[in-house]
């Protein structure tokens, strides 16, 4: 969805150290907590000439458990 709108999309899964502790103070999340993974979105400055990855949403989505896939009657 973020790219048909021309939305920079972004998953950041790489969470540790000063940026976990800062983000988590910014975002009042308390100690016992982690963070697990965030999403950048934003407009970018530059466009590259082709989309890095592009699946299909059913090869990794499931409904209620894992492998279970969400079939429409």
């Amino acid at each position: 969805m973020a790219h048909t709108l021309n939305v920079g999309f972004q998953i950041m899964s790489a969470f540790g150290g000063a940026v976990q502790k800062e983000v988590k103070k910014i975002l009042n999340i308390p100690d016992p907590m982690a963070i697990s993974y965030a999403v950048r979105l934003g407009y970018p400055t530059a466009r590259p000439e082709y989309v890095r990855v592009c699946r299909d949403c059913k090869s990794f989505t499931y409904r209620n458990e894992y492998g279970k896939t969400y079939q429409q009657t």
